[in-house]
């Protein structure tokens, strides 16, 4: 029997694979997925900037006068950049035999799964080191709700909206409280997505607990002396960190070390500066009471060679100019101790917590082929390409599946790492 390679498959097809797509996403259903949508076309390159949110200034007087005063409302801009394209593809016999076997699903479900599982990963590396918060103590294992409740406390007192707020606990933070569960959210649905598995608990102390197995792991740098002092003075002012809320610190006094001494992914703290809520201007507390210090994850680091001085691209600025963009207490500067965090050449896979707006994903609209191309798009704007063609040289034809990416931090004091306590 001859092929029918008709002009409905391509859309069976794609109806079949968007579907199971769908159903397996759990990180990408919890990040901002329409912010940056529409923005790319053949022009805009690789890298995208979309506006980050304005913050109003108030004035207080006796009088109302406000005679001479400037708003100062520079708003800054996130980049947003072009991922590798994910492409999975199959042979039409595989197809065919699917067709007559009423196995479509079956077929196409690991496929969509692969490609859910590369872009989830690619994903979490991205916000691992995006966010710059910091709750529990770095490298203690999660074991009690009240771990899980302090990212909760750490966001109110950020001032950030708790009700779009996501904890994503790995596997294992998942067995370790599943002692104290008990039924905290339940799901009587017979056939669960991989987001209704992943949910554990639901608006668990403000927020919702997912379990993910694609959390990234890093490995910290080989530094065995983790302080250092800061060398020079960083830039603090909005207007030099808004369009990319990244700072270039010096760090010097570390253990002398050729390669590796401080890694993507070391966190850094520097003593005596705290966090403030940028909004209120007030310090953001733990629950006992404690100020809690400012932290930054390192997104990029040269070696600290023979002198043990590093030059470090943090993600999460501290700004501080005395007026409305502060997230500090207090600038940091010159001579300042930084401890990095952790200890020396160690495995760590943190937990996250982010709020939905703090990164966005979009995807690209891609060219179409010569072939017969039809799109999956999903609710929340993802869009998958799916081509029925020949390869004329080796006698097939192919059916391939590609999604191609852009993922952007839009606001790194809204995403962070949680550890215990």
């Amino acid at each position: 029997m001859a092929n029918n390679f008709d002009s409905n498959l391509t859309k069976k097809i794609a109806t079949s694979f968007g579907k199971s797509f769908q159903s397996q996403r759990v990180l990408t259903k919890a990040i901002n997925t329409q912010l940056a949508q529409g923005q790319f076309n053949p022009s805009t390159g690789s890298t995208i900037y979309v506006r980050r949110p304005h913050e109003a200034k108030i004035f207080r007087t006796d009088t109302g006068d406000i005679t001479g005063q400037t708003d100062n409302d520079t708003s800054g801009q996130a980049p947003v950049t072009v991922l590798q394209t994910f492409t999975t593809f199959i042979e039409y016999d595989e197809i065919d035999e699917a067709l007559k076997m009423d196995s479509m699903d079956e077929i196409l479900a690991p496929r969509s799964q692969r490609i859910v599982t590369e872009l989830e990963s690619d994903i979490a590396t991205r916000m691992l080191l995006g966010g710059g918060l910091l709750v529990g103590t770095h490298g203690t294992a999660v074991s009690a709700w009240s771990h899980v409740a302090a990212a909760n406390t750490m966001c109110e007192g950020m001032g950030i909206d708790t009700s779009g707020v996501y904890y994503v606990g790995t596997p294992g933070t998942k067995e370790k409280l599943a002692d104290a569960q008990r039924a905290l959210y339940t799901n009587d649905s017979m056939v669960k997505t991989a987001w209704e598995n992943a949910q554990v608990s639901k608006d668990f102390g403000g927020l919702t607990f997912l379990s993910s197995n694609n959390l990234a792991d890093y490995t910290s740098g080989a530094v065995a002396d983790r302080a250092g002092t800061i060398s020079g003075t960083p830039t603090v002012t909005y207007v030099g960190n808004k369009d990319t809320m990244t700072q270039s610190i010096t760090i010097t006094a570390l253990t002398a070390s050729s390669t590796n001494g401080v890694r993507a992914g070391d966190m850094i703290s520097v003593a005596g500066r705290y966090r403030i809520n940028p909004h209120t201007k007030k310090y953001v507390l733990d629950s006992a009471g404690n100020r809690i210090p400012f932290t930054a994850v390192i997104q990029a680091a040269g070696n600290t060679g023979g002198s043990g001085e590093v030059t470090v691209t943090i993600s999460g600025s501290c700004i501080y100019e005395a007026g409305k963009f502060d997230n500090c207490d207090s600038a940091i500067t010159n001579g300042d101790v930084v401890t990095v965090l952790g200890s020396a050449s160690t495995v760590y896979k943190p937990n996250l917590f982010f709020h939905k707006d703090a990164f966005t994903l979009a995807t690209i609209p891609m060219k179409r082929l010569h072939s017969t191309d039809s799109y999956i798009t999903t609710k929340d704007g993802f869009s998958i390409r799916v081509s029925k063609y020949a390869d004329g040289d080796a006698n097939t034809n192919k059916i391939r599946f590609d999604l191609r990416a852009a993922f952007g931090v839009i606001n790194p004091h809204m995403a962070g790492r949680a550890f215990g306590v």
